[in-house]
């Protein structure tokens, strides 16, 4: 999932025998190309190629921008509350694993902050690419420093592009000094507890990079990790390098399963990957049921048991003759059920 205000239905456009990119792309010289298809929108990830890995692609028009009704504040508390309802959202439908993670450049990162803090229980792992976390510090008036270029341009920009309460630009002169108000706009990073993996290039320091180094050291994340890259902006974004660091991070965090294979009640890994577990650390497991038809009479119990181990690796009656397995290393789990943490059994249940 990616929020932003900029409108999501801006995409690109067939002009003749090309195509009418928006110009924000031209801003910064990209002395590499890149491709994308042509519904991707602007700072979004491309939802052809992670459709082809699998994943459903939500891009998201917040509060007053795109088709969304309202007026929305940017940065606000608001905002991460109506990306979380979304999250939930997404996770209760039928073509969802119930996993959800979020992905996206500078706003598209910024939008992952403090919806992270809040710790919606379906939201497993963000990857904010390029994007500051304070947003007097870093962008307005970093170093003391009143910024008016890129700010001024932006601060425009955003108010055409999306119906807002307030007027950062008007909010910046009432308030020139760090006060609560610019506080109110800025996440409080340790409360960050999602896996996270955040890019922190230097391909444009001057905004972002500051704050997503930042990111990275502040973060209450137990696993963290950092992209860094000096490339051109554009193409590093979209280039493979990058789509396959996003994709490991992806796959480790919502789990691995076989996009050909997998449906919502049928679990199907791929295998492709170690996925190691620490000591203490919380896991979502799924566990696929082999093939089972049983008879139930009324009065009669099901027993689940639960085990890291094949309890009769050589019992010719219990289906695995003249099966062997190997022996696994002696450890401890434990099995957690809470509200956000639910252990669920899901079996058929075929009227007779």
């Amino acid at each position: 999932m990616s929020a932003h205000p900029y409108g999501k239905d801006a995409l690109p456009k067939r002009r003749g025998n090309g195509w009418s990119l928006s110009p924000q792309f031209r801003i910064m010289n990209q002395p590499a190309p890149l491709r994308i298809s042509d519904q991707t929108s602007w700072e979004a990830p491309d939802p052809v190629r992670w459709a082809r890995q699998g994943f459903a692609v939500i891009n998201l028009d917040t509060r007053g921008g795109g088709h969304s009704e309202g007026r929305g504040d940017l940065l606000s508390d608001q905002e991460a509350d109506d990306i979380a309802q979304v999250i939930g959202w997404a996770a209760e439908q039928p073509w969802s694993t119930g996993r959800v993670a979020m992905l996206g450049v500078s706003y598209l990162a910024l939008s992952q902050y403090k919806v992270a803090a809040l710790g919606p229980p379906a939201l497993k792992a963000i990857c904010p690419w390029e994007g500051f976390t304070d947003a007097y510090r870093d962008f307005l008036t970093p170093g003391g420093v009143v910024e008016d270029g890129f700010a001024r341009v932006w601060l425009f920009a955003t108010g055409r592009a999306a119906r807002l309460r307030t007027d950062l630009a008007v909010e910046r002169r009432k308030h020139p000094l760090r006060d609560a108000s610019w506080e109110s706009l800025t996440p409080s990073l340790s409360r960050i507890a999602v896996p996270i993996l955040v890019c922190t290039s230097f391909s444009d320091s001057n905004l972002h990079s500051i704050g997503s180094l930042r990111a990275f050291q502040r973060v209450g994340s137990a696993e963290r990790r950092a992209y860094v890259h000096r490339g051109p902006k554009w193409a590093s974004l979209y280039g493979e390098e990058a789509f396959q660091a996003q994709l490991t991070f992806f796959d480790r965090h919502l789990r691995e399963l076989d996009p050909a294979l997998n449906t919502p009640h049928q679990p199907e890994h791929t295998f492709r990957t170690l996925q190691p577990v620490a000591d203490g650390e919380e896991v979502e497991v799924y566990i696929p049921l082999s093939s089972s038809a049983t008879l139930f009479h009324a009065g009669e119990q099901l027993r689940l048991i639960v085990a890291g181990r094949n309890l009769r690796p050589r019992n010719p009656f219990f289906g695995h003759f003249p099966a062997h397995y190997q022996p696994t290393k002696s450890g401890k789990a434990t099995i957690f059920w809470a509200p956000g943490r639910a252990s669920t059994l899901e079996i058929p249940v075929i009227p007779q």
